[in-house]
């Protein structure tokens, strides 16, 4: 086999491992039961294993989802549980700013707090992107007031002190904790996942082919 060919072939075979797939999820996808929602993830399932960016926009209507604040956004389908030790918790808090639970997981609640003031009319998203290598988490929250193209950073940080889903659990679904009682209810606008996909056997088994063939060439 020619150098340019086996070149060729493992220049695709690498493009088809670094390829990323994407998904865009809108509020008519989200199911609502009162103030809480639920989104089903399906092939967009975050793992551990794969590096992934998830951005998510939601648009607060000035009114907590219950007395305590509301969740923007959090894994499974309970957003006010106590803890997320299999996953992650934004919640903004009424009185405290910005709180997270599971990242990091250092102590049973894994509760961070971030500012003191509570951020409540407007839009506000939520940057998330996974390293599976670093096993590391860098999330930013950005509130955008009523001014789409105004985008402050709220609260940044960048954890390798992860949970167990980041070594080897599963997210197959999101959920959120809204005020929906008023004429202008709290939405969550959309949420984007892209995933690079993990080297496939076939792919790692084509390089097991191709480096050893390339280097008999080199010696002959």
């Amino acid at each position: 086999m020619k150098k340019s060919l086996l070149l060729s072939i493992l220049a695709l075979s690498l493009t088809g491992m670094a390829s990323a797939a994407s998904f865009v999820f809108e509020e008519s996808q989200w199911t609502w039961n009162n103030t809480t929602g639920t989104l089903d993830l399906g092939e967009a399932a975050l793992t551990g294993l794969q590096d992934w960016t998830l951005s998510a926009t939601i648009s607060l209507n000035g009114t907590s989802g219950n007395n305590w604040g509301s969740t923007l956004l959090a894994s499974g389908t309970n957003p006010t549980a106590d803890s997320f030790p299999n996953g992650f918790q934004f919640y903004m808090s009424n009185t405290n700013g910005l709180v997270t639970k599971g990242i990091p997981s250092s102590d049973s609640g894994g509760e961070t707090t971030y500012g003191t003031t509570a951020f409540k009319t407007g839009l506000i998203t939520i940057d998330m992107a996974y390293d599976s290598s670093a096993k590391s988490l860098t999330w930013t929250v950005y509130t955008q007031g009523d001014n789409t193209e105004e985008k402050l950073p709220y609260a940044t940080a960048t954890r390798t002190e992860l949970n167990s889903f980041f070594q080897n659990g599963q997210i197959t679904q999101l959920s959120s904790m809204l005020n929906k009682d008023n004429s202008s209810p709290s939405t969550i606008q959309s949420v984007s996942i892209n995933i690079v996909p993990e080297p496939t056997t076939a792919v790692m088994g084509l390089l097991g082919i191709v480096v050893p063939a390339m280097r008999r060439r080199r010696r002959s």
